[in-house]
């Protein structure tokens, strides 16, 4: 039984990283006894889903009726677990739970916290749809943080104007343009023209986590591609272009360091016959440029 001289009810704010020591089982037990937690921060490993499904329970019965701020990570949560955390929360604000997933059913669970969303990340979700993550956009207009996998560039493009606009600061989505030339360059410049209103943008990750890649168009962050429309991001102070087939220029590469005088550091390749040439203009710059092949 959990040590009551703990004082668990007092807890508000709770993380839990792996604990070889301690079982799962007994964690979750740990866990319920702190009715007051406003946030919660769990990485399970490997967890199992019977342990997941306890926690669900405890949820759903309100063992933690102020809980705000879900992370979990360990725990390959299906749909239908997703929507059970979503709705057993009398609010969202904050929900991250890695190796999820999110369809249209969690989707809908998550619209009544549209309103006060900060920060979500479903970006390893195995079945979110292209639709979801456009209307997750122009729903919350708290959105600070969005982490989310590949959107196919047709649904931003003719999805609603996005709500978040001066609230986003981190971004991370991989979208893929259609492989026809000509709709590929349109769609270019309207999802960069989306982009640029981000005006408090702080970090852009534009990395593709999935496999494969070889058939794949990326946005083309190079002059001729539209790149100038981002020059609004004044706050920009990372980059990540990790697998997207970048081929950016000396002269792209110059306009970044005029343009984001706060660029701090670039993860991935810009190009990858030139890194040489390449880091030596950000590193002039102060600028960190970090390759990493994947």
């Amino acid at each position: 039984m959990p040590d009551r001289s703990l004082l668990f009810e007092q807890l508000h704010e709770l993380e839990l990283a792996l604990q070889p020591v301690i079982s799962l089982e007994r964690q979750v037990d740990w866990i319920a006894q702190c009715s007051n937690l406003t946030s919660l921060r769990w990485s399970a490993g490997d967890g199992p889903s019977a342990v997941l499904e306890d926690f669900i329970l405890y949820l759903a019965k309100g063992a933690w009726p102020n809980l705000c701020e879900l992370t979990l990570n360990g725990f390959n949560t299906t749909e239908a677990q997703t929507t059970q955390l979503i709705e057993g929360m009398q609010q969202v604000i904050v929900f991250k739970v890695f190796s999820c997933d999110f369809g249209l059913l969690s989707l809908v669970a998550l619209g009544s916290h549209f309103l006060g969303l900060e920060k979500l990340d479903i970006n390893n979700s195995r079945t979110t749809t292209g639709s979801i993550v456009p209307e997750i956009l122009a729903s919350c207009p708290q959105l600070e943080s969005l982490s989310v996998g590949r959107v196919k560039s047709q649904y931003i493009v003719h999805g609603q104007p996005w709500a978040c606009v001066r609230s986003m600061k981190t971004l991370r989505i991989c979208v893929i343009l259609p492989q026809s030339c000509e709709d590929a360059n349109h769609h270019q410049r309207d999802v960069l023209k989306r982009m640029s209103q981000l005006i408090n943008l702080n970090y852009l990750d534009l990395t593709d986590a999935c496999k494969p890649r070889s058939h794949v168009k990326y946005l083309d962050l190079r002059l001729k591609k539209g790149l100038g429309q981002l020059a609004s991001l004044k706050l920009l102070m990372c980059l990540v272009v990790s697998s997207s087939h970048q081929r950016l220029e000396a002269k792209d590469v110059e306009w970044m360091t005029k343009s984001w005088r706060r660029l701090k550091a670039v993860h991935g390749s810009l190009n990858p016959d030139k890194n040489i040439e390449l880091n030596a203009m950000l590193s002039a710059s102060g600028i960190h440029y970090i390759v990493k092949t994947t």
